[in-house]
């Protein structure tokens, strides 16, 4: 179908051999460009963010895929998401290559791959334009956006949900095509467009939007609102209601698990006007990153507060936009189209539901901003310069585009190598990074570098006061640290209360360090008790691992106590 509406005939059996090479020659050209961009991810490990529950410490997913995991994905909520998709995918990895990270890696590199693919023949197949359709996908697949959702292994449903997204819009376009000639009486390509649908939900609830986005794709390119009656609308939003169906029914089980989870900031954290005040910012700052994508990190902080002036900027900026593709709507429907694609798609994450602290992601714009490489693309090949013969010009700077994006997310792929790698550039391209700080404070715990882990949780705490996990992980490593000069007992008691007091005093785990480190400072009485406490907590909520945990504690530290005490303790 081609600009207008009108589906492409290729009934000249030599027109469609062509164009089938052609096919074929940017398919070829798009999968060299994804290899060669993000060829340093095959060389990248597990990363301790959201890595461990997803794969390496999972135990349901370290037994690759069987029944019994089956059973459980479509059951659970872990990870404060409902996306059994998604985990039947990382389940049939750590079947196929283990713990390899490696395999890991080529899968998303693989559904990526696909994506940019299947958004080159979406958009052939809906306008006819060749080119443009092929600059768009050289854009998307290797734009350095997108490196964190293909990178990081915990985000294979970025990349597994636009799959079926995209599945799902192909199939919708070929039921339109079979609707308007009345080829086939049985709508299958309508209900297998549902099926896919329901699997991209399944997958990562974000593409929740998809009924708006097949509204837009209705006027243009597919033309259907092309003199329309008021009953042709009613009938083209009729379409739509069982997508809407279970986009409603995806964001009730969302919103069920993540605040079952306990993962969505509360107002007091985030109040609802730093929320609206960060909304416009967003935007402005995703729409920025996709023409100039410098200083991409893994955690953009919240500030709480915005400038005022850059709140009215960002605010008039899309009010701008918005007021011109609108007005353009007629003569250049891509521009509107792109436009509300962007904008609509971020709204589940825009942060007016905040989930983490974030004030955006890079992750969060994998598929929005093909909306703007569509109004871009085609508004560049509608300029006066490429109409009047220009198209060689075209040509060479949309290369130069497509090769500069390529050049720096090769780049930016080497960050992903390991914590350390993606947590520093983190903290070296963004201003007083609490998250950076932490994570790396993390690392080298794990790493047994207690010196550098105590240094990265006092700089964290630094920024961040009221941070219970920093407060723990200190006062634990300054209780129980092999080395003795090292320890210190009474300032671990003091960050242990702290964080006590900041958990609300219901916290097995914090409990567990209290314990410790009152045993440290030699108040065995104090240390018996808070462990005592620790126990009944993780009993109370038969939580078996919590209580091996707290066990694991125990050990580390009750040779510092009195033969009798640390009896009684165990007991």
């Amino acid at each position: 179908m081609h600009a207008g509406g009108d589906f492409v005939t290729l009934d000249n059996p030599i027109n469609r051999a062509h164009d089938r090479r052609q096919n074929w020659l940017v398919c070829l050209l798009l999968a060299v460009a994804v290899a060669a961009a993000y060829w340093p991810a095959l060389d990248c490990g597990f990363v301790q963010l959201d890595d461990p529950d997803y794969v390496t410490s999972n135990r349901h997913i370290k037994n690759g895929l069987d029944w019994p995991v089956a059973a459980w994905a479509f059951r659970t909520g872990y990870a404060a998401n409902w996306h059994p998709v998604t985990w039947l995918s990382h389940a049939l990895d750590v079947q196929l290559f283990g713990l390899n990270p490696r395999g890991h890696h080529a899968t998303s590199i693989a559904f990526h791959l696909a994506n940019s693919i299947l958004l080159f023949l979406l958009l052939k197949r809906m306008t006819g334009a060749h080119w443009r359709s092929a600059a768009v996908a050289g854009l998307f697949a290797v734009h350095p956006l997108h490196v964190e959702s293909v990178a990081w292994v915990a985000e294979r449903k970025d990349v597994l949900s636009t799959f079926f997204w995209l599945l799902t819009v192909a199939a919708y376009a070929r039921y339109v095509e079979n609707f308007k000639f009345q080829i086939s009486k049985f709508k299958f390509f309508y209900i297998a467009s549902v099926v896919l649908f329901a699997m991209g939900l399944m997958s990562k609830p974000m593409v929740v939007t998809l009924p708006f986005v097949l509204l837009l794709l209705d006027y243009w390119p597919l033309g259907r609102f092309a003199n329309a009656s008021r009953q042709t609308i009613s009938r083209l939003l009729l379409e739509k209601t069982p997508f809407l169906l279970l986009a409603i029914a995806s964001c009730v089980i969302t919103f069920y698990v993540q605040k079952q989870a306990g993962v969505m900031s509360p107002l007091d954290k985030i109040t609802l006007g730093a929320r609206f005040d960060n909304l416009p910012v967003a935007y402005e700052r995703y729409l920025a990153r996709t023409f100039w994508p410098g200083c991409l990190a893994v955690f953009y902080p919240h500030p709480r507060l915005w400038p005022l002036w850059r709140v009215i900027t960002a605010s008039a900026l899309l009010a701008g936009i918005t007021v011109w593709v609108v007005r353009r709507r007629r003569r250049q429907p891509y521009l509107a189209v792109g436009w509300f694609w962007f904008l609509g798609m971020l709204v589940p994450v825009i942060g007016l539901v905040q989930v983490g602290n974030q004030s955006m992601a890079d992750r969060y714009s994998y598929l929005p901003v093909a909306g703007i490489f569509i109004m871009t693309v085609w508004g560049a090949g509608e300029m006066p310069a490429a109409r009047s013969g220009g198209k060689w010009l075209a040509a060479i700077f949309g290369s130069l585009a497509i090769g500069s994006c390529a050049g720096l997310t090769w780049r930016q792929a080497h960050f992903w190598e390991n914590m350390v790698t993606l947590c520093v550039h983190t903290s070296e391209v963004t201003a007083d990074n609490y998250d950076a700080f932490y994570n790396l404070g993390r690392y080298w715990q794990h790493k047994g570098q207690t010196a550098r882990a105590a240094k990265y949780y006092q700089r964290a705490l630094e920024l961040q006061p009221d941070s219970m996990e920093a407060c723990n992980n200190l006062a634990w490593l300054l209780a129980t640290c092999p080395e003795a000069s090292f320890r210190d007992g009474p300032l671990a008691v003091t960050l242990a209360k702290r964080a006590e007091q900041l958990a609300g005093g219901g916290n097995a785990l914090v409990l567990g360090t209290l314990a410790a480190a009152q045993a440290e400072a030699g108040n065995f009485a104090e240390a018996i008790a808070a462990a005592g406490r620790a126990r009944q907590l993780a009993s109370a909520q038969t939580n078996t691992a919590l209580a091996n945990i707290i066990d694991t504690q125990e050990r580390q530290y009750r040779k510092a106590l009195p033969w009798r005490d640390a009896t009684q303790m165990v007991k």
